[in-house]
């Protein structure tokens, strides 16, 4: 790693600490940046610096900044109700970065890397939080469905366009196809 992709890692993971925990609601359930972000970073930066964002990103939550959704932190949120997403994201930003990298490059290519990605992440997160903490898990993956397709849409083409914009230096993707 060299010292301008240290700089670039840097100021994603300050990005994502600073917009991550912002959230608001659809219907009763709160919609969190945590995954938009993350995923962004990941498309855009590539599969190691996703994942060391995301590991990064997770530490700094355990150890109290306030960076997890809603402005909350501490190692419990690693233990609790949400820890199947909150442990997967490393995976999942992996995933997604790598993806990126050796998929296609178009604006519908990247919605459909971030609507897997979150399916994907859906699978530990609702075994922990409705298979252990009670709930019907049918209805809850379906009460996350408006958000993650907002965050899918939205995540791809941000993801889309800076891949495009950004210096190929800076990205883990190259060669956008129009």
């Amino acid at each position: 790693m060299n010292k301008t992709q240290i700089t670039v890692g840097l100021v994603a993971l300050l990005i994502t600490c600073l917009l991550a925990p912002f959230f608001f609601y659809i219907g009763p359930i709160p919609m969190t940046l945590q995954t938009l972000v993350l995923f962004t970073m990941a498309a855009v930066l590539g599969k190691r610096m996703g994942f060391l964002i995301a590991s990064i990103y997770l530490i700094l939550g355990a150890i109290s900044l306030p960076v997890f959704a809603a402005w909350q932190s501490g190692y419990e949120h690693l233990l609790g109700r949400t820890a199947g997403f909150l442990w997967a994201f490393p995976f999942v930003c992996y995933y997604i970065g790598w993806q990126v990298e050796k998929g296609e490059k178009t604006y519908i290519h990247t919605i459909i890397y971030f609507f897997r990605a979150h399916l994907i992440l859906l699978i530990p997160g609702a075994i922990v939080a409705y298979g252990n903490y009670g709930g019907e898990l049918v209805d809850g993956i379906i009460r996350l469905l408006p958000g993650l397709l907002i965050k899918s849409g939205v995540g791809g083409l941000l993801s889309f366009w800076l891949i495009k914009k950004l210096p190929s230096k800076w990205t883990g993707a190259s060669s956008i196809q129009q």
